[in-house]
């Protein structure tokens, strides 16, 4: 049976009214772009397969461990640092699903054995304490994948100060009266210290665990410019961080 041109007409009414109830998909879409139905990109959408980064805050906390070195000074002392752990924690603005920078605040504490030359020819002086290092860096961070899991390379520039715990003069010793306890007296030292500019690069991978919580393990390597040090000493270590965005 053939079909006329009012029956014709009727099929393509019926065409036409199911497709308008269609959501519209732009030639974008096929590209990893949603549309609205008035046509315009959803800015509410995602790609799947990304890890939701973009344009997100992170603060993180985590453990590092440093591996032992030796530090050469002008003069002839020589500095032992044995293996030693502490903690960091940090923010990092994510500009992109790969591309990220902020700032990390480290402290940790080691054992440490020196030698230092006296006065005398051949005088040497055997030196054993503990030292606590403080760096603040400013990092930047690209990952190679955009996905949850994903490799990254990290470079970043700040300041490390060192004190050694070694006495550089008297106690000073100060008192008070508490009406309580009667007098109260307490005492403070200086110490030996060395500060520098400090410079860091660092391999390692990440997951993003869910859309909240990220984890992250990478080595380091950092040098700092110590000014009475023989060249520029390097440190290297691990570092394991949890992090919530």
């Amino acid at each position: 049976e053939q079909l006329g041109l009012p029956e014709l007409a009727a099929l393509a009414a019926g065409a036409h009214a199911k497709n308008a109830a269609l959501p519209v998909i732009a030639p974008g879409a096929g590209a990893g772009l949603a549309m609205t139905a008035s046509g315009q990109p959803d800015p509410d959408w995602r790609d799947p397969s990304e890890a939701a980064r973009t344009g997100r805050w992170e603060a993180r906390a985590g453990v590092v461990i440093q591996n032992s070195s030796e530090t050469d000074f002008k003069g002839g002392t020589s500095v032992d640092v044995a293996s030693g752990a502490g903690f960091v924690v940090g923010v990092d603005y994510n500009f992109s699903e790969r591309l990220s920078a902020g700032a990390s605040l480290s402290y940790d504490n080691k054992d440490y054995t020196a030698e230092a030359p006296g006065d005398d020819p051949g005088e040497i002086f055997e030196l054993k304490g503990d030292l606590t290092t403080l760096s603040l860096m400013f990092d930047g961070t690209y990952n190679f994948l955009t996905g949850p899991l994903t490799p990254f390379v990290s470079a970043g520039l700040g300041w490390s100060s060192v004190d050694t715990n070694i006495a550089t003069g008297p106690p000073d010793v100060g008192c008070w009266w508490n009406p309580w306890y009667g007098y109260v007296c307490t005492s403070s030292q200086d110490t030996k210290s060395e500060s520098g500019f400090a410079y860091e690069v660092g391999l390692g991978l990440r997951y993003d665990i869910n859309d909240f919580l990220v984890a992250d393990g990478l080595y380091k390597m950092k040098w700092v410019s110590f000014e009475n040090a023989d060249g520029t000493p390097s440190y290297d270590g691990f570092q394991m961080n949890l992090g919530w965005k």
